[in-house]
């Protein structure tokens, strides 16, 4: 079996200034809109934002530079059904989605406000936090109307199935 060493970026930008240049050098970029794998590639990121690929350029000066001979660099990955904000669940989650290569999620339920949501979005976004992009977010687990609940005015539902006029 072939196993394939992935580089693992997403680690770099959460902690870069606007103003840090991060180099990686050596690269095989797969290209998803193609399907092709483009080797021995360079790429030049400035603060979180990828701001050159190609095979030519060169590395500003003070730039910190990683040899990535044998690695793959792919988009970040997005997990579209996350529960990683329920209680402080997120703190060990987090780092684990990042080194997977997981750079956002949608969190579909959770018992945090949005107040604490929002705060640690900030946190992440300035690099206090090592976590993804937090995309969609909702503050309760929607799991749909309960038996005995009103699903609207002037119904209630009877059985998991079935509502009824009242």
């Amino acid at each position: 079996m072939k196993f394939i060493t992935l580089l693992t970026i997403p680690l770099f930008p959460a902690f870069l200034s606007a103003q840090q240049i991060l180099v990686i050098k050596n690269v095989a970029v797969i290209d998803v809109k193609s399907s092709k794998v483009n080797k021995h590639q360079t790429v030049v990121m400035t603060g979180n934002k990828i701001t050159s690929i190609g095979t030519t350029i060169k590395s500003p000066k003070n730039a910190t530079v990683v040899n990535a001979t044998g690695k793959f660099l792919i988009p970040g990955l997005w997990d579209m059904h996350a529960h990683a904000l329920l209680d402080s669940t997120y703190v060990w989650v987090f780092p684990l989605l990042i080194a997977n290569g997981v750079t956002g999620i949608r969190d579909m339920g959770n018992n945090l406000y949005f107040s604490q949501i929002n705060q640690i979005r900030r946190d992440i976004l300035q690099g206090k936090m090592l976590g993804p992009r937090l995309g969609a977010t909702t503050a309760k687990i929607l799991d749909g109307i309960k038996v005995g609940q009103s699903a609207v005015s002037g119904a209630s539902l009877t059985s998991n199935s079935t509502a009824i006029q009242t």
